[in-house]
């Protein structure tokens, strides 16, 4: 109930460029999974910052939201309306898609990408939820191990 196709329609991006530096991306807290187009390297540092101010509708309550989400609510184990991330890589037989668990991310936090893939954003909150949302995220993604310069 309350399923919206269109905003939850996973659209992958096959990666258009690799995150040498740091880049920056929007999440719409409408959507479900948004791909960055990014690919990240097994093994390596990212930070992953976002910023901004959005509001998470449920029902008649409307809650202004950060990307720490709100504590009054949870959904998955973590505060609604967080950013998540995930990194999609070559399928693996033997276990779920990524997707399904995903990493908290918050304002701040560096990760060590668990596989080659492309990173993928999105807010907590149930697919049936997203809809009424309004507003974005500002995301910067910072490879923390930039390869070596040869010039």
């Amino acid at each position: 109930y309350g399923y919206a196709i269109k905003e939850d329609l996973i659209m992958f991006v096959a990666p258009t460029e690799p995150l040498v530096d740091r880049t920056r991306r929007t999440v719409y807290t409408r959507l479900g999974w948004q791909s960055t187009g990014l690919e990240l390297k097994k093994g390596r540092n990212y930070r992953i910052q976002a910023r901004g101010q959005y509001k998470v509708v449920t029902g008649a309550e409307t809650w202004p939201c950060g990307p720490q989400g709100v504590t009054i609510r949870y959904h998955g184990g973590q505060p609604k309306g967080m950013l998540l991330g995930a990194i999609l890589g070559e399928p693996d037989q033997d276990s779920v898609t990524p997707l399904a668990h995903p990493m908290a991310l918050g304002r701040d936090r560096t990760i060590q990408a668990e596989r080659d893939g492309v990173l993928f954003l999105r807010i907590n909150e149930p697919a049936g939820q997203r809809s009424d949302n309004q507003g974005e995220l500002k995301v910067q993604i910072e490879n923390k191990e930039p390869a070596a310069r040869t010039d």
